[in-house]
């Protein structure tokens, strides 16, 4: 009659166990989502701009290029300094996206 006791609670601290795990490796999924987000890289006097633009080295010159090179949830720094911006129409979208980057004179 004690094996039968045991058994119920052996399955019961397996589903507990279980359930634990689960959530823990949710909360991780969760938490991890941001860390695989870039950083992307903007200043208008770098002679040496290469895509994706994940450091100063290769910052791109204009946000338009940073902006295209992201994906949802990346983050776009841009150096200190004005821009000025010009809006043309996107030819496939028809909506307006900046064209070109300069500084302010």
């Amino acid at each position: 009659m004690k094996t039968n006791q045991t058994k119920p609670i052996r399955t019961s601290m397996f589903r507990i166990q279980c359930w634990a795990l689960n959530v823990a490796l949710a909360l991780f999924l969760l938490c991890s989502g941001g860390a695989l987000a870039a950083v992307r890289y903007v200043h208008v006097d770098n002679i040496n701009a290469t895509p994706p633009y994940t450091n100063w080295t290769t910052a791109a010159t204009n946000i338009q290029d940073a902006v295209d090179a992201a994906v949802a949830g990346d983050e776009i720094v841009v150096s200190d300094g004005s821009l000025r911006t010009s809006l043309a129409p996107q030819p496939a979208m028809g909506s307006p996206r900046v064209d070109s980057a300069y500084p302010d004179a």
